[in-house]
């Protein structure tokens, strides 16, 4: 990343959650080392987060004050860092913290209610793409652990369960408004999406994906690296939905190329091999403001899901750089 910025080939670095294991350690010496680690390139370039699991606490005590503290994002005298949004050419970038659906509650509606504001008042002719990023996901195909992405009632998906119903669902949010691209992170790993609502897999086409989607695509970016190592995939996909797996530690490249293409890289930090690649591409006409993204009929035919996910076989239930699958 340092080198990254020196070059002037990045813009702004998009940090998913959970910051120097932990910010608030030592009284405070491991956040200013993690500071002093993220300066060479965070002083160039802007660093944008969302609070993690690892964020706990409250504004004023624990690794969630250090996190207030310690930087500055937009709208923080209204969220203390939790959500906001802002513009970066064709995109609109929208940061909300997971967290309000687990150890936050204090935050919840009124996360919610900005969310849903915020997504309703994006001018599609401006920012045709809208991107979020939050800590934890709705989808993971991860086996060591029991985490809510791993359930399918998943809070991040459904909303909060109280009296036998479901309050704050996100992913409903993301189907009305057309939401586009998901980052998430999490789990110690990489694992990318076809466009999945409820579990259903809406790609736009059986040759072309990422052409039109009728759903958001997730991205599950957590490679990055932690003391607590990583996180595996012993049981291959959890689901139809998952297209590519992937423990390499690396960090990902986003590029929106124009208002219809945006391209993602995961690059494995070794080297700088890239692991994974796809291009999201929309035609004009399907982001007409205020018309909905017509959803294709759901993909629940054997035979053409059989189709779908032949093409990237040697992705699935393996454990390794797969720099085949960038086609996938």
């Amino acid at each position: 990343l340092t080198a990254e910025a020196e070059r002037g080939t990045i813009d702004g670095v998009l940090h998913v959650g959970d910051f120097g294991y932990d910010l608030w350690e030592q009284g405070g010496r491991v956040g200013d080392s993690f500071m002093r680690d993220i300066e060479p390139f965070a002083a160039r370039v802007p660093y944008m987060v969302t609070p993690g699991n690892h964020e706990g606490g409250t504004n004023l005590f624990g690794d969630l004050h250090h996190y207030v503290k310690r930087f500055n994002m937009p709208m923080k005298e209204r969220s203390s860092n939790s959500f906001f949004s802002f513009d970066v050419g064709p995109a609109h970038f929208i940061s909300f913290s997971s967290e309000a659906y687990f150890w936050q509650l204090w935050e919840t509606e009124k996360q919610f209610a900005w969310l849903k504001a915020d997504l309703a008042a994006v001018d599609r002719t401006r920012t045709p793409f809208v991107i979020t990023m939050a800590h934890r996901p709705m989808y993971c195909s991860n086996s060591d652990d029991t985490d809510d992405c791993t359930k399918v009632d998943s809070n991040m998906r459904l909303g909060l369960p109280a009296l036998g119903m479901r309050f704050f669902a996100v992913e409903e949010l993301f189907l009305e408004h057309r939401v586009d691209l998901a980052f998430w992170a999490h789990e110690h790993s990489y694992e990318r999406l076809w466009p999945t609502h409820n579990n259903v897999v809406y790609n736009g086409s059986l040759e072309e994906p990422y052409h039109n989607p009728g759903a958001t695509v997730h991205v599950v970016t957590g490679a990055a690296g932690c003391r607590e190592g990583h996180d595996e995939y012993k049981n291959g996909p959890r689901g139809d939905w998952s297209a590519v797996r992937n423990t390499a530690y690396g960090y990902g490249r986003l590029l929106v190329a124009n208002s219809t293409h945006l391209q993602w890289e995961q690059v494995e930090d070794v080297d700088g091999t890239v692991v994974d690649s796809f291009w999201l591409v929309k035609d004009r006409a399907q982001e007409v403001q205020g018309s909905p993204l017509d959803m294709p009929p759901v993909v629940d035919d054997a035979l053409i899901q059989e189709q779908i996910f032949a093409r990237t076989a040697s992705c699935i239930g393996k454990d390794k750089r797969l720099p085949t699958c960038a086609q996938a």
